[in-house]
């Protein structure tokens, strides 16, 4: 029901870097609460290209974020959570045609 996401982010047109966090409370269906930690950073190579990583669930908690029967006419239950921790780097390209 309440999803609250402060952070921190700094960029100096050659380096930039963030953190912040996602805090999921009361949910429904009766899925506890969670606090997720994101963090980015990136170096810019060049005016159009820029060195970037970023990580995903620094706690690397498995989130539940589905919780619920299979049918109404079957009890049995089920979870689903989130892949835990992500960690994904890369190269990002600006095309600024004009």
């Amino acid at each position: 029901k309440y999803q609250i996401t402060p952070g921190l982010f700094y960029d100096d047109g050659v380096i930039s870097a963030g953190v912040y966090a996602e805090f999921a409370l009361d949910r429904e269906r009766g899925l506890s609460d969670y606090t997720n930690v994101h963090l980015n950073a990136g170096y810019r190579i060049t005016k159009w290209m820029k060195l970037k990583l970023e990580v995903d669930n620094l706690l690397d908690d498995k989130d539940q974020v589905l919780y619920g029967n299979m049918t109404p006419d079957n009890p049995t239950t089920y979870a689903t959570y989130d892949p835990g921790l992500w960690i994904m780097g890369g190269i990002e390209i600006y095309f600024d045609l004009l």
